[in-house]
């Protein structure tokens, strides 16, 4: 199933919420002492997520990862066909640098059962973005922010312009891509670990994840992303591949 990406001569709009079945990769992880996170599957028992999700703690114990559904706000939505699995383990990249590395890898067990609802997505097979990198990529994730209220675990997709690391002012790294692209919208702290699919390939393939929010500039709203005043950030996956 191929997700819809808008081309530059289309109309840009806020994100919007993402039919049953249509982002079957998307995974909820609800981590101790965390509010929750997104995380984006990539075979039966790994999800890729942003180290960030583990709000600093080195032992963070278990916590539970959720596939299957588009919304996660009601008893009922936690019912097949949603499909609950254990995490049993933690990989970040580089335990001594999680902000720079922002990238972890999240064991599951059992594993996934693969049906219409839950299915893992391809990574890119490149280690280097090209020098002018410059798509159209779909951004989705289970949104938490004090401006989203009540409509938080909800997946939502939305479209930006991409630009890779050359584009990060503040750390260029070829582990990383960037947007500035959000006048209209932009991921919130529950998208950390969601999916970013470009249109240069053929078929869907995961370029990245979410690993950084651009904050509004509201110091006591450190949550707040409804129009954000900086670029946010991603982790490249064809780096860590």
């Amino acid at each position: 199933m191929k997700a819809i990406i808008a081309k530059q001569h289309m109309e840009r709009s806020p994100a919007v919420e993402a039919d049953p079945g249509q982002l079957p990769w998307l995974a909820l992880l609800e981590i101790p002492d965390r509010v929750y996170c997104t995380g984006t599957i990539v075979s039966p028992t790994a999800i890729l997520s942003a180290a960030l999700c583990l709000n600093g703690a080195r032992n963070p114990g278990h916590g539970v990862a959720y596939a299957g559904n588009v919304e996660y706000t009601t008893p009922v939505d936690f019912e097949p066909p949603t499909q609950k699995r254990s995490i049993v383990e933690y990989h970040l990249y580089d335990e001594n640098n999680p902000l720079i590395y922002n990238f972890m890898l999240v064991k599951i067990d059992p594993k996934w059962t693969w049906s219409r609802s839950v299915q893992p997505i391809g990574i890119i097979e490149q280690e280097r973005l090209p020098m002018y990198f410059t798509p159209y990529c779909n951004v989705s994730g289970l949104g938490y922010g004090s401006s989203l209220g009540e409509d938080s675990k909800v997946v939502r997709s939305t479209d930006m312009w991409m630009g890779n690391w050359r584009v990060c002012l503040s750390s260029a790294q070829e582990h990383r891509m960037c947007t500035f692209d959000q006048d209209l919208r932009a991921p919130c702290v529950g998208d950390l670990g969601g999916s970013v699919l470009c249109d240069t390939e053929p078929e869907d393939k995961l370029y990245g994840i979410i690993s950084e929010v651009g904050y509004s500039g509201l110091e006591e709203q450190p949550d707040h992303c409804k129009i954000p005043g900086r670029a946010s950030g991603f982790q490249f996956v064809g780096f860590y591949a």
